[in-house]
């Protein structure tokens, strides 16, 4: 089978941009918030821990040859990179100790 794309069709990413672009901050229950909540502050608390790991440096290094230079932050650091580069450096201080839920 294969599949034909047109301009027409929406990838599911577009799709998903669109619904919650026109979200309005009543239709977000509040468990919903919450639970947001606790997983981002889990992030940030596991990046910090991994954050000198040997395999974060190791990535941030890669990224910082390897990306151009951007306005995404990488995370504890005065490093910006492209939005790829910055999530990829942040993404492996995130889960370098493995302690992220």
């Amino acid at each position: 089978m294969i599949l034909v794309l047109n301009k027409s069709t929406k990838w599911t990413s577009e799709r998903l941009a669109e619904h919650v672009c026109h979200l309005k901050s009543g239709d977000i229950p509040h468990s919903a918030l919450s639970s947001a909540s606790r997983c981002v502050l889990d992030a940030i608390g596991a990046g910090i821990a991994g954050f000198q790991s040997p395999a974060a440096k190791v990535v941030r290094q890669f990224c910082k040859d390897f990306f151009s230079n951007g306005t995404a932050s990488v995370w504890f650091s005065d490093k910006q990179l492209s939005t790829a580069g910055a999530a990829m450096a942040n993404s492996a201080a995130v889960s370098a100790l493995d302690v992220d839920d």
